[in-house]
Formats: C-alpha cells, structure tokens, sequence
C-alpha cells in the first residue's frame, strides 16, 4: 500500500520534496514493523491495526517549523509527520546487493507515494519522488514539479499553474489559464469548464529522474506520448483518489470514461469550437524548465522524446545564445565597454526578475543555501 501525502497552504514559497525526505520516514515506519506484528498478536496492543495504511502529512510552514530532510525553506520548511502505522509494502532496503542482479540497482528505492497539493498560492513546489497517484486543488499562481506519476495527475478548481510531469494520464477540471509541460501515456482528458489550458512537450530534468522513470514503467519515446491528443468531456470527470472497481483494473481511458460525453477528441489539432478550451504552446514559445537543485543522479539531459518541431526551436534558442555570446566577445577588445555591455544585459534581467515577480524564487534558493 502507497504512503498519503498531503501538502496544503503555501504561500509564497519555494519547496523542495526529494527521496530522502521520505525514505527518513517509510525507514521509521519499517522500524515499527515487530510492533505491528506484535499488535496481531496482542489484540488489545496501542499500537494500531496492522491493515491501517501509512500516511505522511506534509504541513504548510507555520511558525517554529523545523526542516524535515534538509527539504524546503529553513525554518519556514514544511514537516514531516509519521500519522499512523501499518503496513508498509515498499522494496526492500537491503544493503546486500550485486551489480550482478538487474533489479539490485532498484532495492531500497522509495514506494511512490499518493500526492496531495491543496490550497496553495504564488508557490513554487518541486516533489521529486515517484508518484502513484495525485490530486492538485484549488492551487493558483504557481509552478508545480513532479516527479514520474504512475497513473493519474487530477487537477481541479486551479488557475494560472504550471505543472511539468511525466505520467500514464492526466485530467483538468474546473480550472483556467494553465500550462501543461507533460509526457503523458495516455490522452489528457479536459472538461468543457476549463478555459485556457495550454499543452506543451515535458521541458525538464533533474539527476534521479531515469531512474524514477524506470521504476514507473512509464513509456518517454514520441510514439508513447499523447501530450497534443487530449479528450474533451462534457460530463463531471470521476475522481481518481476515489476507490472506485476502475480504479482497481488497468486504468485504461476507456475504463475510466464510460459514463462521460465526449466533446471533441483532439488529434493534435484544437477542434472548432474548443480553442478556448485548450491550444497547444508553439514551438517558439516553448522553452526548457531548469530545476535548481542538484541531486546524486545520472540524468543529465531531458529523457522525454521530443516532436522534431521543438527539438528544432529549442536548437535555434541554444544557438541564438551562443550567438549573443560570441558577438559580445568579438564587439570589441576594451574590456571597459565589454563589462558595460554585459552590465547593461544583467540590468535587463534584473528588471525582468522583478516584473514577473521571479525575483521571489532566487531570494528563496539564496535562503536555502545559508
């Protein structure tokens, strides 16, 4: 059974979650293991059912907070609480392993966790873990990073979001003006209520990110991914953190989807009459997301296949920057009107910071490194 998490009520806040901020936890809980067995055998033992599942409640920050795994904001980081006890069926964390053995690179890894992101506003959350399932609602003004989803993203009640993922599927309802970076297994699915969801190719990476792709069984080739052929409905969409029987079979959109009217069913091209809906981010518009952290990890560049359209624009945006460079390094040998002209760019991107508010996020990261 997966582990409950719950984060809610951040305000202008830069958080990161990683591994080990829930290994520390699932590793409490395995400890707790000869106490469990101990409460099948003492009916009447404090210590609870062993059925119960294990939940972590991650809190906003409030006053006096203490970091939980060297994760968030100092004193201002969001806690981690162990809730309750049970039986935790996450992959061994033996240290008796072989490069012999093709899954010993995967023992001790952290069970996927069942996400929730609520209430929070002009944020910015990264949660770099593997993910079963996730619910994000009523959130607005922020970026929201996720690490591999292993079967459904719901999104509701939410505006002016940006969530990058990668994912067996993915539903919005109820929400607005939002852009979706995201390499999706199966079709998005768009109620006719939302207004202004922008779709557009996964755009990040960060070091444990193939590893967490190997554990999710999620596919990242081209042909995998249906980012742009997202299916409008009309009807209200089910809840995929309700435990309902299709829940429990493959998942599959059909499953899913039966009771629903479908509106338009996408293709990559917006249908008439659904462009308010949904459009799809061109490829001139479409820029990598850089996650500021630095893990132990492997990955080095964007595993998620990219359409040859984006590939390309982001080619020409990576030469164009070389090009900048290099006509600033050959205007002129002065070293004076050199440091002037770079001076002048650094302005310009102060400015920026300050207009789109980003400044926040870098006086948050300066924060975490002290």
């Amino acid at each position: 059974m997966n582990s409950n998490c719950s984060l809610s009520d951040i305000f202008k806040r830069t958080v990161i979650k990683t591994e080990n901020d829930f290994m520390n936890v699932q590793h409490q809980q395995q400890q707790q293991q000869p106490l469990q067995q101990q409460s099948q055998q003492q009916p009447n033992d404090d210590v609870g059912n062993s059925g119960h599942t294990p939940r972590i409640n991650i809190e906003s920050p409030r006053k006096n907070m203490t970091p939980a795994g060297g994760g968030g904001l100092g004193n201002m980081s969001p806690k981690i609480q162990p809730l309750a006890l049970g039986n935790l069926s996450s992959i061994s964390q033996s240290n008796a392993t072989t490069a012999s053995d093709p899954a010993s690179q995967y023992m001790g890894a952290l069970q996927p966790i069942r996400l929730s992101i609520n209430s929070s506003k002009k944020s910015n959350i990264y949660v770099l873990v593997t993910i079963a399932i996730c619910n994000i609602t009523d959130c607005h003004d922020c970026t929201i990073v996720l690490g591999p989803c292993c079967d459904y993203i719901e999104v509701s009640d939410c505006s002016s979001l940006t969530i990058i993922a990668i994912t067996k599927g993915i539903r919005v309802k109820s929400s607005s003006s939002m852009t979706l970076n995201i390499c999706t297994n199966q079709k998005p699915i768009i109620n006719t209520d939302c207004t202004g969801i922008r779709l557009a190719p996964y755009n990040t990476h960060y070091s444990t990110l193939e590893s967490q792709i190997t554990l999710s069984k999620l596919q990242v080739n081209l042909a995998s991914n249906q980012w742009c052929s997202p299916l409008v409905f009309k009807s209200p969409m089910p809840s995929p953190l309700d435990q309902s029987p299709s829940l429990q079979s493959d998942g599959s959109v059909a499953d899913l989807t039966n009771d629903l009217k479908l509106v338009n069913m996408g293709g990559g091209d917006t249908g008439a009459g659904q462009s308010h809906i949904y459009t799809l981010v061109e490829p001139d518009d479409f820029y990598p997301f850089t996650v500021p952290f630095v893990l132990k990890g492997r990955t080095k560049a964007n595993p998620c296949e990219l359409p040859p359209k984006y590939a390309k624009a982001l080619s020409n945006k990576t030469s164009s920057v070389q090009s900048l460079h290099k006509l600033v390094q050959q205007s002129t040998n002065d070293q004076r009107i050199r440091g002037h002209i770079l001076h002048l760019v650094e302005s310009k991107f102060q400015d920026w910071l300050i207009e789109t508010d980003n400044i926040r996020q870098i006086n948050d990261l300066i924060n975490m490194k002290k």
